[in-house]
């Protein structure tokens, strides 16, 4: 048996050395030899080591790219989801605006013709009542030369004055006919009132009534504030252009306008003013 302790060259160590530093422990050349040929077995495995790792990195990034266009496509997704919803939306508010705009027309056709039949309801209203007066104007043509009959008057006051019975306070007064004949003076309100009307217009607070009493009130008071006349005598007569029900009324007749002539005649029982005086009434009246 050889004892001799193994002895290496310099060029077996660079070889060991080398493939040490290479992860291959050899402790001889024999390991060398046999290692050498069993290299392209180890090759085989390191390359098959390196394919694995590859694939398995070509895996990860195939399942990177994967979520890359999962999230892409969810992006895409919710951006079309969004851009529907907003289509619809604009779409809702196109047709809201198109439903307001019909609405404002429809309000404005209604209001149209709210202020038409108004309009109409005025001027049928008011061609009814023209269509009275030019009947008591040509009633009152019966009445003799010494009865002056003034159509439309109106009187405004410097200052309104305070009517107790109603509290109200009288600014200006319009009467449909007013005459002055030496028998007093008539104050006279025409009505183109239909039966219905007529009854509900007597129990308003602005009545027939009221307003020829407040026209007699203010004639009155033009007269005593300009004169020192004891009486002043005057009449108040509503003419009605319709044969109606009527019920007396303390101090006021009610008379359909073809009797309208006759009853001022029947009122004139004599004599309360000169012509002189009543020249003066008129100059008052600023008539």
């Amino acid at each position: 048996m050889n004892n001799r302790p193994t002895t290496r060259s310099g060029c077996e160590m660079e070889v060991l050395s080398t493939l040490y530093s290479l992860g291959w422990q050899c402790q001889s050349l024999d390991d060398v030899f046999e290692l050498k040929k069993n290299l392209p077995d180890i090759i085989l495995k390191k390359k098959q080591e390196v394919d694995k790792w590859k694939l398995n990195q070509f895996s990860i990034i195939d399942e990177k790219i994967f979520q890359i266009n999962t999230n892409r496509n969810l992006k895409k997704n919710v951006w079309t989801r969004i851009k529907s919803k907003i289509s619809l939306k604009w779409i809702d508010l196109k047709k809201l605006l198109i439903i307001k705009k019909k609405d404002r027309k429809i309000k404005a056709i209604n209001e149209l013709n709210v202020e038409t039949n108004q309009t109409f309801q005025q001027l049928a209203s008011t061609i009814s009542g023209a269509i009275g007066e030019i009947k008591v104007i040509n009633e009152l043509k019966k009445l003799p030369q010494e009865y002056y009959v003034y159509n439309d008057f109106n009187y405004v006051f410097y200052k309104a004055f305070h009517w107790r019975k109603y509290d109200q306070w009288v600014k200006s007064v319009q009467i449909d006919h007013l005459i002055l004949s030496p028998y007093g003076i008539f104050i006279i309100e025409t009505k183109n009132y239909r039966q219905r009307t007529f009854d509900d217009k007597m129990k308003s607070k602005y009545s027939p009534i009221v307003q020829i009493e407040r026209a007699s009130t203010a004639i009155w008071y033009i007269i005593k504030k300009k004169s020192n006349i004891n009486i002043i005598k005057i009449r108040k007569i509503i003419a009605l252009t319709h044969d109606l029900i009527t019920k007396p009324y303390q101090y006021v007749s009610i008379v359909p306008v073809s009797k309208l002539s006759e009853k001022i005649l029947f009122l004139s029982e004599k004599k309360v003013y000169s012509p002189d005086l009543l020249n003066r009434i008129r100059g008052w009246l600023e008539i």
